[in-house]
């Protein structure tokens, strides 16, 4: 549950859970008392669940077993979508610094001026 990615971020979040199968869980509120339910599996993989119920998100925050609780309410009764990762949009900035990265393995600098020579003064 990265926010650096194109994701809107959850209302509520939940990690480092002790769990041997769920390692985080999200839940970004909708409208109408439904939202999306985001559950990272300590794999690494995370699944969106939507028309989750605020009340149903509710009580899997509070679950003493979030994996048993996973398994009982919402596996195989919400249609999970695996989450893909999301490239990082295109900045002037992350072109800034591939850019200075290179200069600076070839050893030119952007302040470094050379002479037709190949000299630098």
């Amino acid at each position: 549950m990265d926010s650096s990615n194109n994701y809107p971020q959850p209302t509520r979040k939940l990690e480092g859970i002790d769990s041997s199968n769920i390692s985080a869980i999200a839940y970004m509120a909708g409208g109408e008392g439904f939202g999306t339910m985001t559950v990272r599996f300590c794999s690494g993989v995370e699944y969106d669940y939507s028309n989750v119920s605020v009340q149903l998100a509710d009580d899997f925050f509070a679950a003493e077993s979030k994996g048993s609780f996973f398994h009982r309410n919402i596996r195989n009764k919400f249609i999970g979508v695996k989450r893909e990762e999301v490239p990082e949009e295109p900045t002037e900035d992350r072109f800034d610094r591939q850019r200075d990265a290179e200069r600076e393995a070839t050893g030119k600098l952007e302040s470094e001026e050379t002479a037709d020579d190949g000299e630098i003064f």
